[in-house]
């Protein structure tokens, strides 16, 4: 019976812990400042490319949990400081010809 409660208790608090990257409070247009207030930090530069009438940026954010096998990774995408994609970075790798396309009126 103890193991029980504790395997509970255990999977109770990992699943807890497993969403503190916030990335559930991210939504599509909010500025970059707003994602670093919500992420609670700076992100890590993936990309930067720069087009006559826009800037993309992909950065990382990543948390890696000691003493167990959970590690976040997601990679955000910026149009001109603007919030346009959130992804893991495994989602690129399964769709090696996947294609997305970002238009500003």
């Amino acid at each position: 019976m103890k193991r029980v409660l504790l395997l509970l208790i255990f999977l109770s608090t990992s699943c807890a812990t497993f969403n503190s990257l916030n990335v559930n409070k991210l939504s599509l247009g909010m500025s970059r400042d707003e994602v670093v207030k919500t992420m609670g930090r700076d992100p890590k530069l993936i990309a930067t490319k720069r087009f006559p009438d826009r800037t993309v940026e992909v950065v990382e954010y990543s948390k890696f949990y000691p003493g167990s096998p959970y590690y976040q990774v997601y990679w955000l995408a910026f149009v001109n400081n603007t919030l346009a994609e959130v992804a893991r970075p495994i989602d690129y790798q399964r769709e090696p010809d996947h294609i997305s396309e970002i238009r500003i009126r």
